[in-house]
């Protein structure tokens, strides 16, 4: 992530200059917590949690890391512990996915029901991997982070984050191509 304070930024700075980072990271966050959560208002509320908890705890950041692997950590943890408390007193509603999807409109009905169906597969299938595959799949694509901001994040070496990587998009491609190959 390119942004003006990504090393070197002494936690003051951050903490005068909050609303800046807010900014710089709530949708990259917001994509990120809709990864682990599925419903846009979940994300939303723990985005906010995150920003809080960043913004109370700014002094603990080392100025020599990347902040944008730091405010991930903080996100990715507290994702974790939300889906947690979840497994422990589920809800009666079942998990809906809102999220919108903006070209929808330029789309043919079938298309959008195509569209629509393989989005409810896919997350389907990320939800049934092991945490160990779909976090760091997460991160890569809801949050745009690259393969060392990810190791940083899960406290892992770049090496084993390709390989997490690799074996998350392999098990989800054996899980998707029964339906979804091309016939």
């Amino acid at each position: 992530m390119d942004w003006p304070y990504e090393l070197g930024a002494p936690p003051e700075t951050l903490a005068r200059c909050f609303d800046i980072v807010v900014r710089q990271f709530e949708k990259p966050m917001l994509r990120l917590l809709l990864g682990y959560s599925r419903r846009e208002a979940v994300a939303a509320e723990l985005a906010q949690e995150v920003f809080v908890k960043a913004y109370q705890q700014i002094f603990r950041y080392d100025p020599t890391r990347p902040f944008s692997g730091w405010i991930f950590t903080i996100a990715a943890n507290h994702a974790r512990d939300f889906l947690r408390r979840q497994q422990s007193h589920p809800q009666d509603s079942p998990l809906e996915n809102t999220r919108d999807c903006p070209d929808a409109a330029f789309r043919t009905p079938d298309r959008q029901m195509e569209s629509a169906e393989l989005s409810v597969a896919l997350e389907a299938a990320i939800t049934g991997l092991d945490p160990v595959y779909s976090e760091p799949l997460i991160l890569r694509h809801s949050a745009g982070l690259d393969v060392r901001e990810i190791g940083e994040v899960l406290g892992l070496s770049v090496d084993a984050v390709k390989t997490r990587l690799s074996r998350a998009r392999r098990q989800l491609q054996m899980v998707l191509e029964k339906e979804w190959s091309p016939k």
